[in-house]
């Protein structure tokens, strides 16, 4: 997305969470596209990042694609019903079971472990409960789960990653946030360089960390 040729109203996109405004896209290919010369509405949109003047070109992130999904998993665990003590052993259980599964696939959770020294990629964290495997590139059976295309995350971060809120460029290697999380207490990961592991072969692939941001982008 380009904004306007001198600049002028920038920083209402740049900072439009600070100024409380919202940032709603209507497109169109060519002025005659639609009758009466109408748009097509996007939807709200986050400011993510910015490149170059005159016209400045904006990156957007699309509200939708993280809203959906959590009113989704907001409305399941709402309609799971009263509170039943006898089925307290089975929810721990099941609790238990989705640590483990979001702490991501035994060996290859591992293997992350080892490659990053048992550190998070972005914090540094080290306490190994709270870590977690990351795939940049989604699961997709044996084939993703190899070193390069993960990151050990603290749990929290991982959250963040998947939904498009943190992610790292690919060229630079170095932490970025949505405009969201820039005035919150994650402000100071911000062109934070990411921690690498060691040997050059368990280092991120820029193919996969490309992949990811052109998925986010594409939301």
């Amino acid at each position: 997305m380009e904004g306007q040729l001198k600049g002028r109203t920038d920083h209402l996109i740049e900072k439009h969470v600070e100024y409380g405004l919202e940032l709603l896209l209507f497109y169109r290919k060519k002025k005659d596209q639609h009758a009466g010369y109408g748009f097509t509405y996007e939807g709200r949109f986050f400011y993510r990042d910015h490149e170059g003047a005159g016209p400045t070109k904006f990156t957007m992130l699309r509200e939708r694609a993280t809203t959906l999904k959590l009113s989704d998993i907001e409305a399941e665990l709402e309609n799971q019903g009263e509170f039943d003590p006898d089925d307290v052993t089975d929810a721990r259980k099941r609790t238990l079971a989705s640590i483990v599964r979001r702490q991501g696939q035994g060996s290859f959770r591992k293997t992350l472990l080892k490659a990053y020294s048992g550190q998070c990629a972005v914090t540094g964290c080290d306490i190994e409960a709270l870590l977690e495997a990351a795939h940049i590139v989604p699961y997709l059976g044996a084939d993703t789960n190899v070193v390069a295309n993960g990151l050990l995350l603290r749990a929290d971060i991982h959250t963040l990653f998947d939904l498009g809120l943190l992610w790292v460029d690919p060229n630079s290697l170095l932490v970025k946030l949505a405009e969201a999380l820039k005035r919150s207490e994650y402000s100071s990961l911000e062109q934070r360089p990411l921690l690498l592991p060691n040997a050059l072969s368990d280092r991120p692939s820029t193919k996969a960390l490309q992949s990811h941001l052109d998925t986010l982008l594409a939301r």
